[in-house]
């Protein structure tokens, strides 16, 4: 079977960075990808020009109801791969193709099913932030492990290095599936134990309560919630403040007190306080 690799055909959905790295590596190792999905939500504009400029063949979606996309998979794919896609796949696209649909999930799994698992993983500072390719079914995240792997979460990493480092990692992981599915490889079930979900972060999730984290939770928080996501902020008088970043401090406060001294703002956490030394400060009248 793996003699046939390259007559795979594959058919990817994504709207990122992670899934125009997995179509550069898959295209390398010279596998057949027959068409692109973008989504039309979260979609990064350099994509579209990157695929348009380099002439694949792709369309740009709102949902997964189209009747085109039913016939492109049912007589153009073998496999399906998704890497970052905001809609949910429903039985019939799963089971229309010869192999199924592989999906990168940024998140080790049972632990962190759901939405935003990197984000996650660092508010709750995890040492080692898991990735895990998946066979998926008719559940959120319940589908079959192919692969997985974890990396260390360094101190100083942001969420923008764990995206960095997921989209170096997810390729390969990627080929590797894609092989080991056509060996029939038998996959691994997810573990029925410490099941967890997790929801999708929004705006409101990023608004800190001191009152609950420690300073060293709030440095993971911080850290976790670093552009294009919003940022980890507090209310200060006629201003919303977003926290770039933090350092632990020896001054005194209460839980929950803000502090503000030589353009400089102080916060008193559950334990502990931080210093405040770069953030972003928008005027509530103009919100």
């Amino acid at each position: 079977m793996l003699k046939n690799l390259k007559n795979i055909r594959v058919i990817l959905f994504f709207n990122g960075l992670r899934g125009l790295e997995v179509l550069k590596f898959l295209k390398k190792k010279k596998i057949n990808i027959q068409y692109i999905f973008l989504s039309k939500k979260y979609l990064d504009r350099k994509i579209f020009t990157f695929l348009k400029k380099n002439s694949y063949k792709f369309t740009i979606i709102n949902n997964l109801k189209s009747h085109k996309l039913l016939n492109i998979i049912k007589n153009k794919s073998d496999i399906n791969i998704i890497c970052g896609f905001p809609y949910i796949f429903h039985e019939k696209i799963i089971n229309l193709n010869k192999f199924g649909t592989l999906n990168c999930h940024a998140g080790k799994l049972p632990h962190y099913r759901g939405g935003s698992p990197l984000n996650w993983q660092m508010i709750n500072g995890e040492k080692k932030i898991g990735l895990s390719v998946i066979k998926i079914d008719s559940g959120i995240d319940t589908g079959d492990i192919v692969n997985s792997k974890t990396f260390l979460n360094k101190n100083y990493y942001t969420i923008k290095d764990l995206h960095r480092i997921s989209n170096k990692l997810f390729p390969n992981l990627v080929f590797r599936s894609i092989k080991d599915i056509l060996r029939n490889k038998n996959l691994l079930k997810q573990a029925k134990k410490n099941v967890k979900y997790y929801r999708q972060r929004s705006f409101k999730d990023s608004l800190i309560d001191l009152k609950n984290l420690d300073s060293v939770q709030l440095s993971f928080f911080v850290r976790a919630l670093q552009d294009p996501y919003p940022n980890a902020f507090f209310y200060f008088r006629k201003y919303q403040v977003n926290i770039i970043k933090i350092k632990q401090s020896k001054i005194s406060l209460k839980v929950g007190e803000i502090k503000f001294s030589n353009k400089k703002f102080f916060l008193g956490c559950k334990k502990g306080s931080v210093e405040v030394f770069k953030y972003k400060k928008k005027n509530l009248i103009n919100i």
